[in-house]
């Protein structure tokens, strides 16, 4: 099987790969990184709603939404990083996913102070918008995206 380098992205794609094949994997790599973001935001909810209760305070995501929110961006941020550095993705687009990330939570912050996100979403939407705002992040490095990029390879 011929392997090619694509001088954008550095990955390697099998000569044989069709678009359906491509797009397919292009499509669970995003559906992996949004689950990973989910999975964090899941469990750092979890984590600090117990927190909450076993001190007896108010819950942090309903009675500071902002500071809750910024925490969580980092730590959706971090986690993705963590993920694709897993999978052995190199620097640059782990950084541009990190930062897509922070500027959809910044941009939850400024809705939220702007009065244009409710308190109660504004946790959930940073994650959401993050998800969105991945894909044409992810378009840029259509052919990175869509390569057998695996944990324990090494993408260029």
């Amino acid at each position: 099987m011929r392997v090619r380098q694509t001088p954008h992205s550095g990955a390697a794609t099998s000569a044989r790969d069709g678009p359906a094949q491509q797009a397919a994997r292009f499509g669970l790599h995003f559906m992996e990184m949004c689950i990973v973001m989910c999975v964090t935001l899941i469990a750092g909810g979890v984590l600090v709603t117990a927190v909450a209760i076993a001190l007896d305070a108010s819950n942090p995501i309903t009675a500071a939404p902002g500071p809750t929110a910024a925490v969580a961006t980092v730590a959706l941020a971090g986690s993705m990083v963590v993920w694709m550095r897993h999978r052995s993705m190199p620097w640059q687009p782990t950084l541009e996913m990190a930062g897509v990330t922070l500027v959809a939570g910044a941009l939850m912050l400024v809705g939220y102070a702007a009065g244009l996100v409710p308190a109660e979403q504004v946790v959930t939407g940073t994650c959401g918008l993050a998800c969105l705002a991945m894909i044409p992040t992810m378009l840029f490095r259509f052919r990175l995206y869509a390569s057998h990029v695996h944990r324990g390879s090494t993408p260029g």
